[in-house]
């Protein structure tokens, strides 16, 4: 299978030739990034387009079209002009893999002037952070608690809060008050696992069966962790931390916040 990269190496050598027509929303966009005549802020225009339109896609053509579409989000200048798509760039780094980038991308919305995206959102890809690595002072978890809970304004906003709050508990996140005082108001909505699905996972993965471990994993999610009971998804999380899994358990907790998608 292609990478990203080579996919780019592919594009940019397509894209020197002048007489080279676009064929895609990608090619076009490659085009207008390498134009030396194209202002930062067309190239943020396009770029955040771009991603916003994958975005809607599953997660895998996403992350394929982030990674492609890497060196230009670390590339852009964070100015006034370009800090308007901050978020989307954000979103799409840390898709990626780099939370640096995410996070300095977030920090451009602090230039003056820029518009604010909702506040949920900003909390949401923050939340994110915090389970692959970032800072997590009790301010910071503060913070972000308080925001995603008062930004609740639907089901699917509460439902994908509860899944927040249940994936910090698996990498032993501590929860203030606010936070346990609202997963235990959500109902327990959500699919259920079957205790021998944990036990089997756990069996797989003591004797060393890794491709028979990933079957058990994609078993017991059915492809998609998002649609299991909270509570069981941090069982699950917690069984993977305890298997010294814990790569596949950050990885299915990221994919489970779902914090690139937008929900009203």
């Amino acid at each position: 299978m292609i990478t990203p990269e080579d996919r780019r190496d592919v594009l940019l050598s397509l894209l020197e030739d002048e007489d080279y027509a676009p064929q895609s929303a990608i090619e076009e966009t490659i085009k207008i990034l390498i134009d030396p005549l194209s202002s930062d802020a067309i190239r943020a225009e396009q770029l955040s387009a771009v991603l916003a339109d994958s975005s809607l896609s599953s997660l895998n053509q996403y992350r394929s079209t982030a990674r492609l579409f890497l060196p230009d989000i670390i590339a852009l200048p964070k100015t006034y002009d370009t800090a308007g798509a901050a978020l989307e760039f954000a979103q799409a780094a840390m898709v990626a893999g780099d939370r640096e980038t995410a996070m300095n991308w977030l920090s451009a919305l602090a230039i003056e002037g820029v518009e604010q995206p909702d506040s949920y959102e900003v909390a949401l890809l923050e939340a994110a952070d915090i389970i692959v690595g970032g800072e997590a002072s009790r301010p910071t978890l503060l913070s972000i608690e308080k925001r995603l809970v008062n930004s609740v304004a639907s089901a699917e906003r509460e439902a994908q809060t509860a899944r927040i709050f249940a994936v910090w508990t698996g990498f032993d996140v501590p929860l203030s008050p606010i936070a346990r005082d609202f997963v235990a108001g959500v109902s327990g909505e959500g699919e259920r696992i079957a205790q021998g699905d944990i036990t089997s996972l756990k069996a797989a993965w003591l004797d060393d069966a890794i491709g028979e471990t990933a079957l058990r994993v994609l078993t017991t999610t059915k492809g998609d962790a998002g649609r299991l009971a909270a509570s069981d998804l941090a069982v699950l999380l917690d069984t993977l931390i305890a298997l010294d899994a814990e790569d596949v358990a950050r990885d299915l907790a990221l994919e489970t916040t779902e914090f690139w998608k937008e929900m009203e």
